[in-house]
């Protein structure tokens, strides 16, 4: 997924990283579980997409974006 994310430009664009412990200091993230894969979501205007596990998923999700 890591190689999706940065083979794409993606000006001010965020990425976080969430292993459990980042919802002490983004209390937000907690309401986006974790899961056994890893599992990407893309917000934008404050709307999410419905999660991708595949790196096809998650690249189609930023193209569009």
């Amino acid at each position: 997924m890591s190689k999706t994310i940065f083979s794409n430009f993606l000006p001010y664009s965020s990425l976080i990283y969430q292993e459990g412990e980042i919802g002490q200091f983004l209390p937000w993230v907690n309401d986006y579980p974790l899961e056994e894969t890893v599992t990407a979501y893309v917000c934008q205007d404050f709307s999410c997409q419905s999660p991708v596990k595949t790196p096809a998923e998650l690249n189609q999700l930023l193209q569009q974006a």
